[in-house]
């Protein structure tokens, strides 16, 4: 009877080293090592439970590796977006300054145009004051002649 106590004790005391040897791999972050349950009985049932437990670990810990993956891939496609429309509204900026220097000049050109237009009016105007004056000139000149020719009608007649 102590023999079939000691065989008793034995294959408990193995089954729970067994036990305890699993519970610390876990415990280690261990999730690879796969439990054997070969009993159905008190000791088998939390031994079956460490296996499902180091099961759902593994699956849970492969779930959020790939998440992290996911994630990963996610941010380097932002990064490259961000970065793609950094390069798009610097590029914009550049053009807007463009513009902008192009709209400067432009404006500035109207105004010497406009300036000139300014300019141009007032010779046209003192042209034409010139032509009123020189229109004036021209009937005295008219004037004068026409009164010579009858002066000199008035000579002829007198010599003649």
């Amino acid at each position: 009877s102590l023999a079939c106590l000691f065989l008793v004790y034995r294959h408990i005391k193995l089954s729970l080293d067994h036990a305890i040897g699993a519970a610390q791999k876990i415990a280690a972050g261990d999730l690879s090592a796969d439990i054997v349950v070969e009993r159905g009985d008190e000791i088998g049932h939390p031994l079956q439970a460490m296996n499902t437990i180091n099961g759902n670990l593994a699956d849970m810990i492969g779930n959020i590796r790939n998440s992290t993956n996911e994630m990963t891939a996610a941010t380097k496609d932002i990064a490259l977006g961000n970065a793609d429309l950094s390069a798009h509204t610097e590029a914009q900026a550049s053009s807007l300054e463009e513009t902008a220097s192009s709209m400067e000049t432009l404006t500035h050109t109207v105004q010497q145009n406009a300036d000139n237009a300014g300019q141009a009016n007032a010779l046209a105007a003192s042209a034409s004051s010139v032509a009123v004056q020189g229109g004036a000139v021209l009937a005295q000149v008219v004037s004068t002649m026409g009164a010579i020719k009858e002066s000199s009608g008035k000579i002829v007649d007198i010599i003649g």
